[in-house]
C-alpha cells in the first residue's frame, strides 16, 4: 500500500538517525532510545566545553552557520542516552518537515544562563531544558542524576565537551534568570600590551560600575513594539530644556563625523549593564607570562567584554588615546571599539541567587518551597546536596586548568588570533580620522549638560529628583548589603563594601501604609 506524506516524513527521518544506537530496553514506537520507566523532568544541565570549531551554543538555523552550535551536539548525546524523544529531537523534526512528513507546533525550550559567542569557551554554563530522567534515582540522589548517568551520557560527547551535573529544577526555572552573576576570564600574552600589566590594571577600571555601553556593544535587533505601550517621538521638544538639547545634537551632527547615538538607543535599558569587579593579575605558563583579566558583572550585552578588552589593548598599543575611551563610555557619540579576539575568552563561573545551605539553598529551585525536615522525599537531602555541589565545581574547575587553560594559551600563541584583532585596529582607524574634532565635540557637549542641570535646579526640578533618588537607595540599601553578602560567599573574588558614610545615613520612619504594605509582604513570604 502507498505510504502517506507524514509515513515517509518518519521514514526518511529514520535513515538519518539510523546511526543512532537503540537500548534493548527501549519502547516501542517512534520515541527514539527512551528507556521504559523514565518521566519528563525540568533539570538544569551543568557543562563545560571548549568552543573552537563551533558556532557559539545556542541553537541557529543550520543554513546560516557554517558548523555545529554547541546545543547540537549536547542534544544529540543526550538524544542517543535515552533523555530526548525522537518527535523533540530537532534533526528528525527538520527531516520529517523537508520530507513533506508530520510537522510540529511546540519544541521543548532550552534557556542559557550565559549565550557565550563562537569560538568562546566556558568551564561552567547551565542550560535549563526538560529531559526523560528515572524519577527513582533523582529521589536517592537529592534531585541530582547518578555519576553513572553522566559517565553515560559523556560517552557520546567529544573530550572537548563535558556534562559536570544534571539535577531537578522547578517547572519555571529558567537558567537566565535564575543567574545572579556572571564571572569571565580573558589571558592576554604580555607582549600584546607591551608588558604593561599595571596599565591594564588602572585602565580596566574605568568600566567598573553601571554605565551605557553602546558603544562597547554589538548589533542587537530592535526589540518588537508592545501593544498597549505608548511610544514617544524623541525629535519633538516638550519644554525650553529638550528643545535646547535637540539644537546642540543638530549642531554637533551637522558635519557628520563623529555622529550622534539615537535617542531611542541612548535610553534603551539592554545597554545599561553593570559590572561588579574586575581585576587583573600576572600568571605565567611554560615560560610565557600572561595578563588574567577577570570580570565579574551582573550580565554582559553581546560583544561587551571582548570590546572592554579590545579598547583597553589599543590604548596600550598606542591605537586609541585613553581620554578617547572613557568619552565612549560615557558620551552620545559614536565611537568605533575594536574587538578583541573571542577564543581567548572563558566562561568562569556562573553565580546563583541562593547558596545551597540549610533553610534556604537550591531547595526553592527544585519544586517548592517546604519544610526540608517534613518531606520524605531524598532529593530534599541538603547535606547530599551541598556535598554534590561541591563535587561539581571541583570537576568545573579541573575541566578549565586542564583543558581549556592550557588550549587557549595555545591559541595565543597563533598569529592568525592577533591578525584578525590588528584588522579590527584598521577598521578603527577607517572608521575615525582625527580624534581632536571629538574631544572639542564632547567639551560643548558637556558645557551643555552643566547649563541643562542649572536649568533643571533653578526650576525646582533638580531638588526633586535627588531627594527621590536617595530614599530609593536606602529603600534598596538593605537588599543590596545581602546580595554583596551572597556574591562574596559564591566568589573567591571580593567586592566592594559600601561607603562608610552612607553606611552613617539615617534611616527613614516608615509611614503606617508603608508598615502595613511590609507586613503583608512578610505574611505572603511564610505562607507560600
Amino acid at each position: 500500500a502507498p505510504q502517506s506524506s507524514s509515513a515517509r516524513g518518519r521514514a526518511g527521518a529514520r535513515e538519518l538517525l539510523a546511526g543512532h544506537s537503540r537500548d534493548e530496553t527501549s519502547e516501542a514506537g517512534d520515541n527514539g532510545p527512551v528507556k521504559a520507566g523514565r518521566k519528563g523532568r525540568k533539570v538544569e544541565v551543568v557543562c563545560g566545553y571548549i568552543g573552537s570549531g563551533y558556532s557559539g551554543l545556542q541553537f541557529q538555523d543550520a543554513s546560516q552557520v557554517r558548523n555545529q552550535t554547541l546545543s547540537d551536539v549536547l542534544e544529540t548525546a543526550l538524544y542517543k542516552w535515552g533523555g530526548i524523544k525522537q518527535a523533540n529531537y530537532r534533526p528528525f523534526r527538520a527531516e520529517s518537515a523537508r520530507s513533506g512528513g508530520q510537522t510540529f507546533n511546540y519544541s521543548v525550550k532550552w534557556t542559557y544562563a550565559s549565550r557565550t559567542d563562537k569560538g568562546v569557551h566556558a568551564a561552567n554554563n547551565i542550560i535549563t531544558t526538560k529531559l526523560l530522567v528515572d524519577p527513582v534515582e533523582l529521589e536517592q540522589n537529592a534531585g541530582h542524576l547518578p555519576q553513572s548517568s553522566l559517565d553515560a551520557i559523556n560517552t557520546f560527547l567529544p573530550s572537548t565537551v563535558r556534562i559536570f551535573d544534571v539535577y531537578r529544577v522547578a517547572q519555571g526555572a529558567n537558567a537566565r534568570k535564575w543567574a545572579n552573576s556572571r564571572r569571565y576570564k580573558y589571558l592576554i600574552p604580555v607582549e600584546e600590551i607591551k608588558g604593561d600589566i599595571d596599565g591594564l590594571r588602572r585602565i580596566m577600571q574605568t568600566f567598573v560600575g553601571t554605565h551605557r555601553f553602546c558603544n562597547f556593544a554589538g548589533s542587537i535587533s530592535t526589540p518588537k513594539h508592545k501593544v498597549g505601550r505608548k511610544s514617544f517621538n524623541w525629535s519633538i521638544a516638550r519644554n525650553e530644556r529638550e528643545a535646547a538639547t535637540l539644537k546642540i545634537i543638530h549642531e554637533l551632527n551637522e558635519d557628520q563625523q563623529w555622529p550622534t547615538i539615537s535617542a531611542e538607543k541612548r535610553k534603551e535599558v539592554r545597554y545599561t549593564r553593570t559590572i561588579v569587579d574586575i581585576r587583573v593579575v600576572s600568571v605565567e605558563s611554560e615560560g610565557r607570562k600572561y595578563a588574567e583579566v577577570t570580570l565579574v558583572g551582573k550580565s554582559f550585552v553581546l560583544h561587551q567584554i571582548r570590546k572592554m578588552i579590545g579598547g583597553a589593548m589599543a590604548v596600550l598599543r598606542g591605537d586609541l588615546p585613553e581620554d578617547v575611551l572613557q568619552i565612549a563610555l560615557k558620551s552620545v557619540f559614536h565611537v568605533y571599539i575594536p574587538l578583541a579576539p573571542g577564543s581567548l575568552l572563558i566562561l568562569d563561573s556562573v553565580n546563583p541567587r541562593e547558596v545551597p545551605g540549610e533553610g534556604n539553598g537550591r531547595v526553592s529551585l527544585r519544586t517548592k518551597r517546604v519544610d526540608a525536615s517534613k518531606a520524605t522525599d531524598g532529593r530534599w537531602n541538603l547535606a547530599l546536596d551541598s556535598s554534590l555541589a561541591e563535587a561539581v565545581n571541583a570537576k568545573s574547575k579541573a575541566f578549565r586548568d586542564s583543558k581549556i587553560i592550557p588550549h587557549v594559551m595555545k591559541l595565543s600563541n597563533q598569529h592568525e588570533v592577533w591578525s584578525e584583532f590588528q584588522h579590527e585596529v584598521g577598521k578603527m582607524y577607517r572608521a575615525h580620522g582625527s580624534y581632536d574634532s571629538l574631544v572639542e565635540k564632547q567639551k560643548k557637549w558637556d558645557q551643555h549638560q552643566e547649563k541643562m542641570i542649572e536649568l533643571k535646579r533653578e526650576a525646582g526640578y533638580l531638588g526633586r529628583h535627588e531627594m527621590r533618588r536617595k530614599s530609593s537607595e536606602r529603600t534598596k540599601g538593605t537588599k543590596a548589603d545581602n546580595r554583596h553578602r551572597t556574591e562574596q560567599n559564591l566568589s573567591d573574588i571580593s567586592l566592594r563594601e559600601p561607603h562608610p558614610e552612607k553606611l552613617k545615613e539615617p534611616r527613614r520612619t516608615a509611614s503606617p501604609l508603608q508598615s502595613l504594605i511590609r507586613r503583608m509582604q512578610n505574611l505572603k513570604k511564610n505562607i507560600f
